[in-house]
């Protein structure tokens, strides 16, 4: 692995050891899912050998199943990884993906939180400390050295400025390999290195083949319609089968037309497996809070649920799905993370309420 005196460039994790271990390492690879394909495996190799590197997929490429097989390629030859995305719920995500999710398992962290734990430990701390939390590997500062690989997930959100701190911290001989997808979001602040990059064939590894939907739903035509900047054909939304549908309507009776989508898909009131993504937060018809007071007011009457206000004045009831609006790194909440409420109940002094999360056996109460 990377000695001191390692510099950017090269073709291995440290001298060029990397082309002769890797690729026994990467042939060995399942993460846990089906055997490798050979061009998955080079591609994996190929991620390894180059310093910095993109790897670049649409939605369901397999991106955080390629992260993984690197991952454990690269702490089988003996190097160190740091993971980091630019918010909580996609840092979450990759420490799932990559299967490291426990207590001695160190997660993924945000952006801010990486550069914030690299100058924590510039300063001389070693652990994030959480009163009455023993330290444990799990809670241990971000570190860069000759023998990090630093893993940054959706990397075409990153601004230039997050970027330039990012390079900054890393020494000579650490590697960074960036995982995104340039047709998805950019930067809310200024600059697009990713998009910049990828435009660099030598140092891009790109994965093509959906896994995540097959060809018979419509879903990678469509979205590959989508990328080429094309208009998909879509047929007119009539009641509940597979495939990808437009239902047109005027702008104020988005609302109307997204319920009657909604009685149609999901008649129980479950919310199972139906998600609505909405475009606008809090503005007008179609709204996600115009939406979310339609969808509550239907589920308390079907149900007779009971219901509580919270401090913001947002109302929510027994069974119904909600979001975290922010990072809680003490209850293993992400902004984004999903859950569904199981109980509610009144205190002396303020609402509160008992959610079951998006992972196994995650329940908070609040």
């Amino acid at each position: 692995m990377p000695q001191d005196g390692a510099r950017h460039g090269g073709s291995g994790p440290g001298h060029g050891a990397c082309s002769s271990g890797a690729r026994p390492e990467l042939g060995g690879l399942d993460c846990g899912r089906k055997a490798t394909a050979p061009g998955a495996a080079r591609r994996r190799l190929q991620s390894l050998r180059e310093r910095p590197k993109l790897l670049v997929g649409g939605g369901g490429t397999g991106k955080t199943s390629t992260c993984r097989a690197i991952v454990e390629a690269w702490e089988g030859l003996g190097g160190r990884v740091e993971m980091a995305a630019l918010s909580g719920k996609a840092a979450l995500r990759l420490t799932e993906g990559t299967g490291r999710l426990g207590r001695n398992c160190r997660p993924a962290l945000t952006i801010h939180r990486l550069l914030l734990g690299l100058r924590k430990r510039r300063d001389g701390a070693t652990h994030w400390l959480t009163p009455g939390v023993k330290p444990d590997a799990a809670s241990e500062l971000p570190l860069l050295d000759v023998r990090t690989l630093l893993v940054l997930d959706e990397a075409s959100m990153i601004g230039l400025g997050e970027m330039h701190q990012i390079l900054e911290a890393m020494p000579a001989g650490c590697r960074l390999l960036l995982v995104g997808d340039p047709f998805q979001l950019p930067p809310v602040s200024f600059g697009v290195c990713f998009h910049r990059l990828v435009e660099v064939e030598r140092i891009t590894a790109r994965l093509t083949t959906i896994h995540r939907q097959s060809e018979a739903s419509g879903i990678p035509a469509v979205a590959a319609s989508v990328r080429a900047r094309s208009m998909p054909d879509l047929l007119r939304f009539a009641g509940a089968a597979p495939g990808v549908f437009m239902l047109p309507c005027a702008r104020e009776d988005v609302d109307a037309a997204v319920e009657e989508v909604i009685k149609t898909l999901d008649p129980e009131g479950t919310f199972a497996e139906l998600l609505v993504v909405a475009a606008l937060n809090e503005r007008g018809s179609g709204s996600v809070l115009s939406l979310n007071t339609r969808c509550h007011d239907a589920h308390v009457k079907r149900t007779q649920a009971q219901g509580v206000r919270g401090w913001l004045g947002q109302r929510f009831a027994a069974g119904e799905p909600v979001v975290h609006l922010r990072n809680d790194y003490q209850r293993g909440l992400r902004n984004g993370s999903m859950g569904r409420i199981i109980a509610v109940g009144r205190g002396w002094s303020r609402p509160d309420g008992t959610v079951r999360g998006d992972r196994p056996g995650h329940v908070v109460r609040s």
